[in-house]
């Protein structure tokens, strides 16, 4: 029978590692890590080459047997609404449904001078902030940038700023890395992908941003790998900065997925192991700091997932990208609180129009009970849990600039609880990313 594991901080490290079949040698268990980072590296090249081809080549409607229509014909096109002459906050306040509204390309060059800034979007994603109206984002990481910043997308300006200074190129190539993976003159984190692992927590009545990913590649400047052993904890009540918990073994591959879960006041952890193994789900305590067990019996899919908390049910929902031509797959998983052994995931089958292959990022929207996101060669999609089925919009585009969205980039996407508005950021193959506010049907 399997059973859900609690330890003593003392021995965590020890307890995890024979709990994840890690009796083995640490250099076998090392081997098994790289071996599952040269396979996740193998799927994001392939990645980028695929965001390298043509769009509208890679877009749902031409994988799936063109079922979806193109929105470059004449019936399909969006309608272009030109940018009222108004304020931005006083836009978004009026902006009518199934619009996107265009706040420009993301800029950050004259914030991080020389250091490829915009890649901070890759394989990763950002989070709303309720405590302080804003969006935050912290990413790069393995070939894209090694910043370390963490970026505000302030949502009654609507312009980004960074909440502190990055360290430099040169500042993040010195060897002075804390062992538990993180710049030791700043405290700041190594930049790294990460994915949905990243997560907007209410910790004894405060805010507190998360990251649990644990991809260790650096960014182009810091040309080495860190051995990240520890999860990051940054204040949003005072601006006290970041604060890291004790060293441990992570067990979960940084391309897992993690939910706030508001009823336990505990994090949730779905996907597979530190070395791409056999995983399932873990829970954090982010008040202790660590975590407190394990449960095998929670199944989960592929290398590149998103988790939803779905207030109505009380449930989670696990969004996984699929094998090429299949349409996403989605779980739902029963979280048990009062004895977390009996959770469990069921693989649902939606009907509808699901979204085709690629990193999708997703959120709840609170006014129409739907988990939407999936920004595909400018669609909008919702999956529906209280009738198990997807829908799809071909949004508008309200822009003076632009008259397409393009496809979403990495899990960029998050919902505006006060205004109400889903922000993503979107390209276009050889154009700038851009901000984007949209209002759901």
């Amino acid at each position: 029978m399997k059973t859900f594991h609690r330890w003593g901080s003392l021995f965590l490290v020890f307890s995890i590692t024979a709990l994840l079949g890690a009796c083995e040698p640490e250099e076998l268990l090392e081997k098994k890590e790289e071996n599952g980072r040269s396979a996740a590296k193998e799927v994001e090249k392939s990645t980028r080459e695929e965001n390298q081809s043509s769009s509208f080549a890679n877009s749902p409607a031409n994988i799936n047997n063109g079922n979806l229509p193109n929105p470059s014909s004449t019936s399909q096109r969006p309608k272009l609404i030109p940018i009222p002459q108004k304020e931005k906050s006083s836009i978004i306040n009026n902006l009518p449904k199934n619009v996107a509204f265009d706040l420009g390309p993301y800029e950050c060059e004259s914030r991080v001078p020389g250091m490829r800034c915009f890649t901070i979007t890759d394989f990763s994603r950002f989070n709303y902030d309720p405590y302080n109206h804003r969006m935050l984002m912290f990413g790069g990481g393995h070939s894209a940038t090694s910043r370390t910043d963490l970026d505000s997308l302030n949502m009654t300006s609507l312009q980004w700023q960074s909440l502190y200074p990055s360290m430099t190129c040169e500042e993040t190539q010195a060897h002075n890395i804390d062992p538990r993976g993180f710049h030791a003159v700043t405290g700041h984190p190594v930049a790294r992908h990460t994915y949905d692992m990243t997560v907007i927590a209410d910790v004894e009545g405060k805010g507190q941003l998360i990251l649990f990913s644990n991809e260790g590649f650096g960014g182009t400047c810091h040309r080495r790998k860190v051995s990240i052993k520890s999860v990051a904890h940054f204040s949003l009540a005072d601006g006290s900065g970041w604060s890291h918990s004790s060293q441990f073994r992570i067990p979960w591959s940084y391309h897992s997925a993690a939910e706030f879960d508001p009823i336990s006041g505990m994090i949730v952890i779905v996907g597979a192991t530190r070395g791409s193994g056999e995983g399932g789900m873990w829970i954090y305590d982010p008040a202790k700091k660590k975590v407190l067990g394990f449960v095998d019996e929670v199944a989960y899919s592929s290398y590149e997932n998103s988790l939803v908390f779905y207030p109505p049910n009380k449930k989670m929902y696990l969004i996984s990208k699929a094998r090429k031509g299949d349409p996403v797959l989605v779980r739902e998983v029963n979280l048990a609180r009062s004895d977390w052994s009996k959770s469990r995931s069921t693989l649902l089958s939606p009907t509808g129009s699901p979204p085709g292959k690629g990193m999708h990022g997703y959120a709840h929207d609170p006014v129409s009970q739907t988990i939407g996101g999936a920004i595909s060669n400018g669609w909008f999609y919702r999956f529906h849990p209280a009738s198990n089925s997807w829908s799809k919009s071909l949004m508008n585009v309200m822009s003076d600039e632009v008259n397409e969205i393009g496809d979403g980039v990495g899990l960029m996407l998050d919902y505006d609880t006060r205004n109400n508005v889903f922000v993503f950021i979107a390209e276009k193959v050889s154009k700038k990313r851009r901000t984007w506010v949209y209002r759901a049907q």
